[in-house]
């Protein structure tokens, strides 16, 4: 900055901006028409939490998937809805509606009377949730906890469509339930439906929640306990559709009792093949006749084959762009029969959805032989581990095989040929390149010893845990890195083979030389860490509380990534968590009064259990969480992603707690938490968790470090008894929204200070209206809000102006827990669109003001047509996205300066003759066809020449752009062109540098290769394409407004000086123009700007 006649620069003039304020109100266009959001009640406040009778199971079926279908439909209003939709589905299906039960006299469905039209809706119900949750969970980040999750999620529906589909109605019982129950008349049977590899494979997947590990194998006994007669016989069993894709057994002789019940033509001869085609046709609805009849045999057929795919059916979505997110209406099953080939005509099912995607099934194991030696057991695994990453996500990350292929430096390189581990001699004869050492982490004798654990798989769990809490430190170190948080997560996690109630095989030689028979004999009814619990719970629990112990005497007050501490701290919390969610759980069913003990923790020693649980709890609450909250303290932390790391983890801490434990500390950590996290983080669809993955063994999982499915579903879980606190205290309640304000504006920590404690607090309510519940609003907006009247129509006002008043526009300040969203003066907090935090005139303010932040929350300003409109929160910067202008300028009057009248050569004057000297030979060949303008002024005497001329653009389509305005800046002496596009950006039009015919005495290096050139005599080296042209595109503007001084600053980005100051000063400095035009230069530093 200096003042007049320091220097001379005569091209500035283009960043002028006179008038510029009217300019933009005239071309920023209309506002925006505001989008109607419709609330969408997740948790209502009048439905119990677990389905009490028929009615509340089917109305809370109802209300949650109209929920979802609304959340999913508004998807780009409301972030994270398809996690919100997947949470509260897997919700309704495993927690809402009770699992049945063998005892008909004890089984929730069965035990009360049911009429067949309420069969038939909670049936219908059932399905739709099925693809609501298929379509949801398809859109959300992927890993290997939600495959386990999913898998048992759609389970618990087959269990319960199956306990459904069995009832005899009172009112008008369906023959496909009297035949499928075996309660019809007549010589008949019952069936059922088979597991499938839900036995074995869903084995291999981890499972985080006690809750859903106890229901998979309770689903398990269930199935096997509808297919399994008393003498040992079997059952017929239908929708084998992972088995076979043409029915066969229990599918014909179904379909030929309904066909004789209902009076349908059946083939004659009844030969097999006429009788596969006959079901083929009616099982798929080729042949409507049953499905007209029974439209609940079509309902339990989609469930179960939702089932079936989840477990063993191959990738059920096909390839999209990331982020997309699909709808319930994709996941619907579409059904028909072709021919198994031109040469078999034996019909089977073709069953399409999400675009027509073809849902196969692929069941590796099913390709093994059945004697399971150890040959063949690695076949199996060789035919998963080559296949897809989906594929691969179902082999244990506890297996040794799989760790020493996924996590040896030698099969990370390449493609070496994998070896199978399966005893303490095959990791003796692994070369130090085949052993893991996971990126360095553990010493190849600590790798060998860590991996001989898993050839024990019943003993695993007291081994490994003390292998990290005794002895080395450096043991306890490697546990920051991914890798083996995956593989000790598996070895705790993974819920390992179900032994059955019927299973009573003894051990009758030592060793047990059969694989199959070994592995049965060391399955378990309720998964290896409740065996472990029930057997030894003070041994695993005193080296978990050591591990974590030791792992937060490392805490150096903050987290880096760097660090070895965070890291391992974070994962030493989350072990921790989820060791006692299961000890908590088992000590629940173990002391509910009046009910018998869980078949696995038939001897497990209360006591134990509730002191080492205790013990855990208190180390969390005592050490852990204040630690927490000390790294997030806004005053030291302005790390945007460690406090979304941290603020998970809270999260997570409070995991556990039950109704009769919560406090205001922690259901204002629940909720400030969320809120944080909604507005600040962006979760990715890309899955985090495949061991295989090891590009950078030696690193911590990215991101939050925990699964998408976790937190929604602690959200999920903990709204309904969050919401009911509130209401009971009120006060706690209050304190908890002024602490969701103060996070999520950046204004204060969550706790309250002595100050903020002594000034009155204002009295926070949920909008009074069933469809607002959970969205709480203070005492200083409208008193109408709280008692409903708001909602009474106006004078004048249509069906959709009400419907944006009383959904929107009425509320000022809210909190809506349903969705964990803060909304400040009608505008929601929300991320700043991911292009524009990777456009190329924001990473300096990304990288300087934002500390090279992955994300950054922002709130609507106001939208307009032309352009939209953001202010950084917390951070004193607006970011002005403008839509490409596709005005023709070429067709505009004063788009070429209406002072540039006289025509380049022909009104030149005597002393001007200079211009053409330079220029006029080299004009053809530098911008052809082009005809240049030129002031009036007499420029005989001028240092340099200004001229404008039109280009025209290469013909593109549609395109209205016909031409590019070119500027030429001619010099005396010596002489020198330089020729510049002028740009539209943000509604003005500045110059870029394109060409200059000498790069020596240009101000600024023009791109491109230099070339040796003559002008005006001057042999020098030209640079540079001068017949470029510019095609419409988006424009940003930031501006920032520091402080009452400085006034709002404009950002001018530095292709807009390239040629009008020396190269040096424009990559030194960064430049902002202030209100009064000056522009000042900021000298460019690592330093945050102030």
């Amino acid at each position: 900055r200096t003042d007049g006649g320091a220097a001379a620069h005569p091209f500035f003039g283009r960043l002028r901006r006179d008038n510029y304020e009217e300019v933009v109100k005239a071309l920023m266009g209309d506002p925006r028409p505001d989008p109607i959001l419709i609330p969408a009640v997740l948790t209502d406040e009048n439905m119990p939490d677990v389905a009490t009778d028929y009615h509340t199971a089917a109305s809370s079926l109802l209300r949650i998937c109209h929920a979802c279908s609304l959340l999913l439909q508004q998807r780009r209003l409301v972030k994270n809805a398809p996690a919100f939709v997947a949470s509260a589905a897997q919700y309704a299906l495993t927690v809402t509606l009770p699992m049945p039960h063998l005892d008909t006299n004890v089984c929730f469905w069965r035990k009360s009377p049911m009429r067949r039209e309420t069969q038939t809706n909670l049936l219908f119900l059932i399905r739709r949730m099925c693809r609501i949750y298929s379509a949801a969970t398809s859109s959300v980040q992927q890993s290997r906890g939600l495959v386990g999750i999913r898998t048992t999620a759609f389970a618990c529906a087959a269990c319960v469509a199956d306990a459904i589909a069995r009832v005899k109605c009172i009112d008008d019982p369906s023959p496909f339930s009297l035949h499928y129950s075996g309660l019809n008349e007549g010589p008949t049977r019952p069936f059922g439906f088979e597991s499938g590899s839900f036995e074995k494979l869903a084995a291999n997947l981890p499972i985080y929640d006690p809750q859903l590990t106890s229901l998979r194998f309770q689903c398990l006994d269930y199935m096997r306990g509808m297919t399994i007669k008393d003498d040992g016989t079997w059952n017929p069993t239908i929708f084998n559709f992972d088995t076979s894709l043409t029915p066969y057994g229990g599918d014909l002789e179904l379909i030929n009792h309904l066909s004789i019940e209902l009076a349908l033509p059946r083939p004659h001869p009844m030969t097999e093949n006429a009788m596969v085609t006959h079901a083929a046709r009616l099982i798929s609805g080729s042949n409507g006749a049953i499905m007209e009849i029974l439209p609940e045999f079509e309902y339990f057929r989609d469930i179960v084959f939702h089932f079936k795919h989840a477990v063993s059916g191959a990738t059920s979505t096909p390839d999209v762009e990331d982020g997309y997110i699909w709808l319930p209406t994709d996941a619907t099953l579409h059904w028909s029969v072709k021919s198994i080939s031109d040469e078999n005509k034996t019909l089977q099912y073709h069953v399409t959805a999400f675009r027509g995607h073809l849902q196969e099934f692929v069941d590796p194991a099913a390709a093994v032989q059945k004697d399971k030696t150890q040959q063949n057991a690695f076949a199996s695994f060789l035919s998963m581990f080559s296949k897809s990453k989906v594929a691969r996500s179902k082999l244990s990350c506890a297996d040794p095989t799989n760790i020493v292929n996924s996590c040896g430096e030698k099969f990370i390189k390449g493609k070496a040929k994998p070896v199978s581990v399966k005893n303490e001699d095959d990791i003796l004869h692994l070369t130090n390149e085949e052993l893991p050492t996971f990126g360095g982490v553990l010493t190849p004798a600590d790798s060998e010893r860590f991996l001989q654990f898993f050839t024990v798989p019943y003993l695993r769990i007291p081994l490994i845990l003390d292998f990290f809490a005794n002895g080395d430190p450096g043991r306890l170190v490697a546990l920051k890195t991914k890798s083996l948080q995956l593989i000790v997560d598996a070895a705790l996690f993974e819920p390992g083979l179900w032994k059955p109630s019927d299973y009573f095989e003894q051990v009758t030689e030592i060793p047990v030389v059969d694989e199959e028979k070994l592995q049965n004999l060391l399955s378990t009814p309720l998964g290896t860490l409740f065996n472990e619990i029930a057997k030894s719970p003070d041994v695993m629990t005193s080296c978990v509380i050591k591990i974590l112990e030791r792992a937060v005497d490392m805490d150096v007050g903050r987290y880096t990534e760097a660090a070895s501490s965070g890291p391992l701290i974070l994962y030493a919390t989350r072990l921790a968590v989820r060791v006692e969610g299961f000890l908590k759980f088992a000590l629940k069913k173990c002391t509910a009064p009046g009910q018998p003990r869980p078949r696995g923790l038939e001897f497990m020693e209360n006591w134990k259990v509730e002191k080492s649980m205790k013990d855990l709890r208190k180390t969390l609450d005592e050490r852990v969480i204040p630690m927490l909250e000390y790294w997030i303290d806004p005053i030291r932390c302005k790390n945007v992603d460690a406090s979304n790391l941290v603020h998970a983890h809270l999260i997570y801490l409070f995991k556990n707690y039950t109704y009769e434990e919560f406090d205001y500390r922690s259901i204002s950590v629940l909720l400030t938490s969320q809120v944080y996290l909604s507005i600040n983080h962006r979760f990715s669809n890309k899955a985090y968790d495949d061991l295989a993955d090891s590009s950078d063994p030696s690193k911590p999982p990215p991101s939050i470090q925990i699964a998408q499915s976790e937190i929604f579903d602690i959200i999920q879980g903990k709204r309904y008894h969050i919401l009911q606190y509130m209401k009971n205290n009120p006060e706690d309640a209050d304190a908890a929204m002024e602490a969701v304000v103060r996070i999520a504006t950046g204004t204060g920590p969550r706790a309250l200070t002595d100050r903020q404690k002594q000034m009155k607090q204002r009295r926070w309510k949920s909008i009074g209206h069933p469809t607002c519940y959970g969205r709480f609003v203070p005492d200083t907006e409208d008193e109408k809000l709280r008692d409903g009247s708001y909602r009474k129509p106006k004078a004048g006002e249509n069906f959709e102006k009400w419907m944006l008043r009383v959904t929107t526009k009425e509320v000022g300040i809210e909190v809506n827990v349903q969705i964990s969203e803060f909304t400040l003066q009608n505008h929601k907090m929300m991320l700043l669109d991911p292009t524009i935090m990777k456009h190329k005139d924001f990473q300096h303010t990304r990288e300087t003001v934002l500390a090279d932040a992955t994300d950054v929350a922002c709130a609507e300003v106001v939208h307009t047509t032309n352009r939209y409109h953001w202010r950084l929160v917390g951070q004193r910067y607006d970011v002005m996205s403008w839509a490409p202008d596709k005005r023709n300028y070429h067709d505009i009057k004063g788009a070429l300066n209406r002072d540039y009248t006289r025509k380049f050569p022909t009104s030149l004057r005597p002393g001007e003759t200079w211009i053409a000297e330079v220029l006029l030979e080299k004009l053809p060949l530098i911008l052809p066809e082009v005809t240049l303008f030129m002031s009036a002024n007499d420029m005989s005497n001028m240092p340099y020449a200004h001229l404008m001329g039109w280009i025209q653009n290469p013909s593109k389509g549609d395109s209205n752009f016909t031409h590019t305005l070119k500027e030429v800046m001619v010099s005396h002496n010596p002489p020198v062109i330089t020729v510049f596009n002028v740009k539209e950006y943000g509604r003005r039009h500045l110059r870029t540098l394109e060409y200059t015919s000498n790069m020596s005495l240009c101000l600024h290096e023009v791109s491109g290769e230099p070339y040796p050139d003559r002008v005006g005599g001057v042999l020098a080296m030209s640079g540079g394409i001068p017949m470029t042209t510019v095609t419409p595109e988006p424009s940003l503007i930031i501006t920032r407004a520091l402080n009452s001084e400085m006034g709002t600053q404009t950002h001018i980005p530095s292709r807009f000086l390239a040629g009008l100051i020396p190269a040096c000063l424009v990559e030194k400095y960064i430049f902002w123009q202030s209100e009064d035009d000056n522009i000042i230069g900021y000298e460019i530093s690592n330093k945050i700007e102030n």
